[in-house]
């Protein structure tokens, strides 16, 4: 995911949820989901039942869950 900055057309950060997922997964993960509730949470889901949660504010995520 990238973020940018309309009033300065220039990118503010890029997240990349895949280099978080368990080893062993598919070689190229797809994300199905994305959930924002607030303007700092978001919530991402694979295809493969992977969901992170991610403080916008980091890069690593707060939370990995596998649902097979």
């Amino acid at each position: 995911m990238e973020a940018w900055d309309p009033r300065s057309r220039t990118k503010a950060g890029v997240l990349d949820a895949a280099i978080h997922l368990p080893p062993g997964g598919p070689r190229f993960p797809s994300v199905s989901c994305l959930h924002s509730h607030n303007a700092l949470g978001l919530a991402v889901g694979t295809a493969t039942g992977q969901v992170m949660l991610f403080d916008m504010r980091g890069t690593q995520p707060i939370l990995v869950k596998d649902h097979m």
